[in-house]
């Protein structure tokens, strides 16, 4: 096992066995995995620094039509440290070190992997990744895990090709064919086969982010050209909320808005409201990540809840979409 030389000499610095000093080395990769899917980036001295880099979906056009790429995550890492070390505050924070004894594993982590790096002497860190030698490079490789947790909003996704979707030479606008408009509703069909495979609400924001990209395609919609969606109003008055709201199993209601943080979530609700639109925060959870949806309404079919969502304020309503319910949730006014 690489880590042999490593959990030795942790096992020397803090005076305690080896497998003491082993599971110390498995919790502190998964204390940095942690610290990477909440902050999106870390520098640990002799490791080097890590972020994680976003891209969005995108659309590519082919011989053979349009092609549609889901948005994705990716770990990327830099032998060079990048800002301050932060391996003695994660240790405090993550694994509940007191701050001398952080302060000393941060050291000997510096010292010691710095050393293997520079040796190209493999290094595994539990559940984040290793450091190994691949086709002739040292190079670090994320761990499938860490990888999937950082993509488990597009789990299933893939890419969804839009025949005969060609461009009209000479239009300025980049409107499509006629036949565009039912090779885009072929689209939206295998993009919808694909989130009901992920299992996750994560797999629908990233169904209606490519479905959002190919209405762009098509450069309109005749509903919006119909019934123009009004500016969103935030000098309208607020709208008294309901104490709580009871959604049943099988029913379905309006995500607006999706967020990691439950202090962002609150500080969007307040212009909806102001707007007029009775909105709640929808707490829910995928593998462990807690995450924060802003919702409106109650429907008891989907068609009736798609209809309310072309009837919204065109910034209230984004990138909005219909979730149906899977549980029976109540939801609080404040």
């Amino acid at each position: 096992m690489p880590n042999h030389d490593l959990i030795d000499q942790l096992a020397s610095q803090l005076q305690m066995d080896e497998a003491e000093a082993g599971r110390m080395l498995s919790a502190y990769g998964g204390a940095m995995a942690a610290e990477l899917l909440d902050a999106g980036r870390l520098s640990v001295r002799g490791l080097g620094s890590f972020r994680v880099v976003h891209s969005p979906s995108a659309k590519k056009s082919t011989s053979g039509g349009v092609v549609l790429t889901p948005p994705s995550n990716r770990l990327v890492h830099d032998f060079r440290l990048s800002g301050r070390d932060g391996a003695a505050a994660l240790a405090v924070s993550r694994l509940s070190m007191k701050r001398d004894d952080a302060a000393g594993f941060a050291r000997w982590l510096a010292g010691a992997a710095g050393d293997a790096v520079k040796n190209r002497r493999g290094i595994h860190l539990n559940g984040f990744g290793r450091f190994s030698v691949e086709q002739g490079s040292y190079r670090f490789t994320p761990e499938p895990s860490l990888e999937e947790l950082l993509n488990c909003d597009y789990r299933g996704l893939q890419d969804v090709v839009i025949p005969g979707a060609g461009r009209v030479r000479g239009s300025r606008s980049g409107r499509l064919l006629p036949y565009a408009l039912p090779a885009l509703l072929l689209f939206v069909v295998a993009v919808s086969v694909a989130f009901y495979r992920s299992g996750g609400p994560g797999g629908k924001d990233a169904l209606e982010a490519l479905s959002f990209q190919a209405s762009r395609l098509i450069g309109h919609s005749p509903v919006s050209q119909e019934h123009p969606r009004p500016a969103f109003a935030a000098t309208s008055p607020r709208p008294a909320v309901p104490d709580s709201l009871l959604l049943e199993h099988g029913e379905y209601t309006i995500v607006l808005a999706t967020f990691r943080q439950q202090a962002t979530a609150e500080r969007e609700l307040i212009p909806l409201r102001t707007a007029g639109i009775v909105a709640y925060i929808w707490p829910a959870s995928l593998d462990g990540l807690k995450y924060f949806r802003l919702m409106t309404g109650k429907f008891s079919s989907r068609s009736a809840a798609a209809l309310r969502l072309k009837e919204l304020p065109g910034k209230a309503a984004g990138d909005g979409y219909v979730q149906q319910v899977y549980k029976r949730v109540v939801l609080h006014g404040e």
